[in-house]
This record gives C-alpha cells, structure tokens and sequence, in this order.
C-alpha cells in the first residue's frame, strides 16, 4: 500500500479558472528580517487549486461545509468508482455515459472520480483556457442510475468550460440543486492514477469556513500498486545524455536558415525529449518555416543529422551513471525492453559500443512512435499492462504510457514530478 496526495499545494502559481484570481502570500513578520517569528497572511478565493464546490455556491438556502459529518468525507475501496476517459470534445458527456452504462452493483458508490488527463498539462494556458466542461445531462443519469453518489470529482479546473460557460452555469446549477446535491471536486491531482493503481480508500480534509461557497481541501489516497515485472526504458535522458549533443546537432544542420527561426527550434526541441528527429525535422519545416517538406527530404536530412553527431555520440562519459548501475544490478529480476525516439540502427549500434545489449530483450527506436513501439511489446510478448511501466524523461513518454494503459515514472525531469518520480536510481524500489 502507498499514501499518495490526489490534491495540488496552493502557491502563486496555482492556476485559476479564467486567470482571474490569484493565491497570494505574504510575510507580516520574518524572522530573516529580524523579527521574533514568522508569520505568513494569504488572500485567495476559496474556489482555487483542489476545491469543492458547495451548494450555497449556486444556492441562497444551499449547504455549506458546517453541513456535513465527519464520515461523508471518507471513502471505502467499494464505494469509489474511478473512470478514465479520452475526451474528445470540450463538454464532456456520451463519453461518459457511455462508460457509466458498463458498471455493475452501481448502489454502492458514493463518489465518482474522472481522469480527463487534462492534469497533465496543469502548467499550461490550455488548462484553465480550454478546459474540460461536463453537459448538466450526466447529473440527470447519475440522480437516476446511481442513487447513493454524493460526490463528483475530476481532474478539470472546473465542470465548466470556459470557452463555455453558460453550460457550465446550468451544469453548476444542476449538480449543486439544494434538494438532491452531488457535490463537485474540482482541480483533482490526478496524475499518479491510472486504472492499475487501485484506491483502497480515500479521505477528503476540507477547509471548515462557516458559510463558504466554496472549501479549497487536501485528499489522500490509499493505493494497491501492482507488482512491476516488465519495464520499458526511455533512452536519451534516462540512461544516456544527449541532449546537449543533439540540440547542437540540429542546429548545425538548420545553419543556413534565420537566427529567430533556429531559437524557435531549440524552444520546441527543449521541451519535446522522446520525439523521434523525422518529425522534428518535420516540425522545423510545417511548423516554424511554414513549408512542405516530402519523406525522402526529410530522410536526407535525418542521414544527415546522424553524420553530424556522430563522433560526439559514441563517448561513455554520456552514459548515466546511476541508471546502467540499476540495469546491471536488477536485469535479472525484471524483463528490461528499450522503447525510444532515437533512430532505430544507431540506437542499436550504441547499446553494442557501450555492452548494453545483453540486458535488454528488445531495443527498438524511431521511425516507429514510441507508442506503437509499446503497443507492439505488449502483444509481442504477451505483458499484462498492469505488470508494465515505461521509464521517461519528456511528457511525451507519460502520453505513451497513458495510451497504452501502462504505469508511468518520471526521471531526470523536476517538470514531471507531478508523476511517480524516481529521484535517484541509487535506492529506487518498485
């Protein structure tokens, strides 16, 4: 079993539906500034970070958290229901319902949990911008098909998107209505959840402000983990550094177009680690050029690349240390499987340089996405998904896992550290 955090930390950061408001704090007295003790004041909204919404927020006669007991806010593995969907339009609704419709024994549930996957971008303009909203109707099938949820929480900043409020008023109305309430938990954390991690039991600490509108609250998981017997590894950035070395080599071979274009590039490069460099190229071309460029162009230039790197790839001091000390120590206990972005032949010619070949069963790079790559291991060599993680650098790695319904963990990246995170191979148990 493992406690984990389902709710965000509030800092100035925290995003907030429409940019509206903001969290902020301030020192009325610091002991760096001589005082005797510190002493911090906030000022927020109480509708910000993992929140609840309560009736009194659409409702002059709707309760508020003086209302409820101590037991409403704990939950039994039983009475959890948690659904995982891709979404597909910005109101959430036949997706859902479709989903809902395949459940059993639904008189026993009490909250509703959805993971949008939105949360995964929780850093980003698009979060808060255009956000997953939830259709009024889902409450109609709720109230009807499962009697006893009082809850319903999600991963969105709000059940109402902002690109369209005017749903999301009749959608706050309809699930806030004071005679049959199912209270709303917005802004959930819940990208170390996924349908393997299972909630043994779930406990929501709310804020108690009399009279409040709206409760900003803390939420912790008991999770069952399962038993990891196959890991995929994620290459560059996770077990050999070439990100210096590739960035610099993408430049060299964009030399001859305008500076702001190449700052562009590095911009986009820096941040998508795990792509393969036939749709970087790609990327350079429609994206920052606004040209077509044809597959045996961007060959060419892929060739290309690889010449320009190549003497400065194939050194040991880019080997991570403390990764390949884990892979030596553990590969006996696991089936180790490399799945990355980086070119197929020279990924391969890298693994027989440096003598890694031996401890992996498989090793397969780019063209193919990393996706399909994963997809194709799993079927190849009949791996439950529940028995899987893959091991990333870039979020693009956590799409591929969520995709494939596989467990994730984040390294050598503090941006994914809302993710399972491995800090350090030196003492990491799974």
């Amino acid at each position: 079993m493992r406690l984990e955090f389902l709710s965000y930390i509030l800092d100035t950061e925290t995003p907030t539906y429409g940019d509206r408001e903001r969290f902020n704090q301030f020192k009325k007295s610091s002991i760096s500034s001589g005082d005797i003790a510190n002493n911090t004041s906030i000022e927020t909204t109480t509708h910000i970070g993992t929140h609840i919404d309560m009736p009194y927020h659409f409702y002059e006669d709707g309760r508020s958290i003086e209302d409820y007991p101590a037991p409403f806010w704990n939950f039994k593995k039983k009475e959890i229901l948690y659904i995982e969907l891709k979404v597909r339009d910005l109101i959430v609704k036949e997706e859902l319902i479709s989903k809902l419709k395949e459940i059993k024994n639904r008189d026993r549930y009490r909250i509703l949990i959805v993971k949008t996957n939105i949360c995964a971008i929780r850093g980003e303009r698009e979060f808060w911008a255009k956000n997953y909203g939830f259709s009024p109707d889902i409450y109609d099938y709720l109230i009807e098909n499962f009697p006893n949820i009082k809850i319903f929480g999600f991963d969105s900043i709000s059940i109402s998107s902002f690109a369209n409020r005017e749903i999301g008023r009749e959608a706050h109305k309809r699930f806030l209505n004071p005679k049959r309430e199912i209270l709303l938990l917005e802004d959930m954390n819940l990208c170390r959840l996924d349908i393997n991690r299972k909630i043994k039991e779930l406990t929501i600490a709310p804020f108690r402000i009399k009279q409040s509108d709206g409760i900003p609250c803390s939420i912790i998981a008991k999770l069952k983990l399962p038993k990891v017997k196959n890991i995929l590894w994620d290459f560059d950035g996770v077990i050999f550094n070439s990100m210096k070395i590739k960035n610099d080599g993408f430049l060299e071979l964009f030399k001859e177009y305008k500076r702001e274009d190449l700052e562009k590039f590095k911009e986009y490069n820096l941040v998508s680690g795990g792509v393969p460099r036939f749709d970087k190229i790609r990327y350079f071309y429609n994206n920052i050029l606004k040209e077509d460029i044809d597959d045996d162009e961007v060959k060419r230039l892929a060739d290309k690349f690889s010449k320009i790197i190549k003497k400065r790839l194939f050194l040991k001091e880019n080997l991570i240390s403390e990764t390949i000390e884990f892979i030596k120590r553990e590969y006996k206990n696991y089936n180790f499987h490399i799945t990355s972005g980086a070119e197929h032949n020279e990924l391969n010619r890298l693994c027989r340089e440096f003598n890694l070949s031996k401890y992996f069963i498989s090793i397969e790079g780019s063209p193919t996405k990393k996706s399909i790559l994963i997809k194709n291991i799993l079927k190849e060599y009949g791996y439950r998904r529940e028995d899987t993680i893959l091991i990333g650098d870039a979020i693009t790695d956590y799409y591929s896992a969520y995709d494939n319904g596989i467990g994730f963990y984040g390294y050598n990246n503090p941006e994914l550290e809302r993710f399972f995170y491995i800090r350090s191979f030196k003492d990491f148990k799974i």
